[in-house]
């Protein structure tokens, strides 16, 4: 992970083919791919996010889901600062393991120094919904997660809306801002004193 400041680490985690891949390469704007290929090690790709008129840059993590690789996902784990749990909505197996995957990140992460949702992949097959709405809600809300409903293939911005909920008015981000739009044909790095925090609006 690079030091830069500028800088958020983002990892999505969850048991293999739950579209963590697509996800993140649709949300770059890149083709959904049909075929599943599984993720041996794990990757990132920047995305950069506006929000309101500040420029955050976002490392987009992609992990293994396979038992194998577990070993390997711890070590990409560390030093994340926002960890996003994905399922499949038509896999109820995939959900129940979230709990798991919720177990490994509290054994290698400090639990103030990140934060954390839930998506549920694969809206658009809602159809072979398997997984209660109303019960991964309840689920979130007793830990204090966010959650979000998308899809890959049919509404990837909702993805993205979903990453920029987690960041707006968080405290722990203030020191990734960045101005926006350029001055003068740069960007400026805006340091702000971490002891006045943003009062949340509404």
């Amino acid at each position: 992970m690079s030091d830069d400041k500028s800088e958020i680490k983002a990892i999505l985690i969850g048991n293999p083919g739950v579209g963590k891949t697509n996800l993140i390469n649709t949300c770059l704007g890149m083709d959904f791919d049909s075929e599943y290929n599984s993720t041996s090690s794990g990757s990132f790709r920047t995305k950069k996010l506006i929000i309101d008129n500040k420029l955050y840059t976002l490392n987009l993590w992609d992990t293994a889901g396979q038992e194998t690789y577990k070993a390997i996902t711890k070590i990409f784990i560390k030093n994340s600062q926002i960890v996003i749990f994905v399922y499949d909505i038509t896999d109820i197996q995939s959900f129940k393991d979230i709990d798991d995957w919720i177990e490994m990140c509290k054994q290698n992460l400090d639990p103030n120094e990140y934060i954390s949702g839930i998506v549920g992949n694969k809206f658009d097959l809602y159809l072979n919904e398997q997984v209660s709405e109303k019960d991964v809600r309840q689920f979130a809300e007793s830990r204090g997660m966010k959650f979000a409903l998308v899809s890959a293939k049919e509404n990837p911005e909702a993805f993205e809306i979903f990453l920029k909920e987690l960041i707006d008015g968080n405290p722990m981000f203030e020191s990734a801002i960045i101005d926006s739009p350029e001055k003068n044909g740069k960007i400026e790095l805006k340091k702000t004193n971490p002891e006045k925090k943003k009062k949340k609006c509404c």
